[in-house]
């Protein structure tokens, strides 16, 4: 059996070997002290590291920056100060991820960054004509591309093989299209489409409504042939819109 320090010391005390219980007493505690002293000096070490001065690559917000970097560089989570300031996330000295930028005339955006760019979700708060407006939705490169697009809801569908909801530009209106083999669906029969609002058109191979009020709820009801043409059934689609625009509904069975 291997003799550890524990079993040492036994035997010391066993014996009464003074000197030798002292000296593995003294052995064991210097091994103590210098594990602590490697993880004080890991842990503060990194600490320390992380919070070192790091370079900003934005120059308007490039003059003080107090937070977390990497080789140098703004990286992780902090504050940067200049003409501008910025609180938020960084990535290899430029924003990226989340963060507030405040601009010096008042003017701040709230949201997602990539490269040092308004890229993502976000808004955009500035005065025009001293009125207060707000630039919600989708961000590109730094320019806005628009508000974020809620696609409708299915709230209940049978027999529908696969579905596609297309926002084609901003209005009040819902196109549907039946479709069967790469082409309109001739087969389709008994049809009931039923909107909770807006007036029912037809407009060539589509169904419409427009000047609907959301939330618009809608219902469609038809049989059709199956692909084969040698069977028929009946097709059901519920949904739901919550966001104004010109869609485009595309059943296929």
């Amino acid at each position: 059996m291997p003799k550890t320090a524990s079993n040492m010391e036994s035997i010391a005390m066993a014996y009464e070997i003074p000197e030798l219980s002292v000296r593995l007493k003294i052995k064991t505690m210097k091994k103590v002290f210098v594990l602590c002293s490697i993880f004080v000096f890991v842990f503060y070490g990194k600490q320390s590291l992380a919070q070192e001065s790091g370079k900003v690559l934005l120059p308007k917000i490039s003059k003080s920056y107090k937070g977390e970097c990497k080789k140098g560089l703004a990286h992780g989570n902090g504050d940067a100060k200049g003409v501008d300031t910025y609180s938020g996330q960084f990535k290899k000295g430029l924003p990226q991820g989340t963060g507030t930028y405040v601009w010096q005339n008042g003017d701040y955006y709230v949201g997602d960054w990539h490269k040092g760019l308004r890229s993502g979700e976000g808004e955009f708060h500035i005065k025009v004509n001293n009125q207060d407006t707000v630039y919600a939705g989708i961000w590109k490169h730094d320019k806005y591309l628009g508000k974020r697009v809620v696609l409708p809801t299915v709230t209940y569908k049978s027999s529908v093989e696969r579905y596609s909801f297309k926002k084609l530009s901003e209005g009040c209106l819902v196109s549907i299209k039946i479709m069967q083999n790469g082409s309109v669906n001739t087969s389709v029969s008994q049809l009931i489409i039923d909107g909770d609002s807006g007036n029912e058109l037809i407009n060539g191979n589509s169904f419409c409504f427009e000047n609907f009020i959301v939330p618009f709820k809608c219902s469609v009801r038809y049989y059709t042939m199956n692909k084969l043409r040698k069977a028929q059934y009946e097709v059901k689609f519920d949904f739901e819109i919550t966001q104004l625009g010109n869609w485009e509904l595309v059943l296929n069975n």
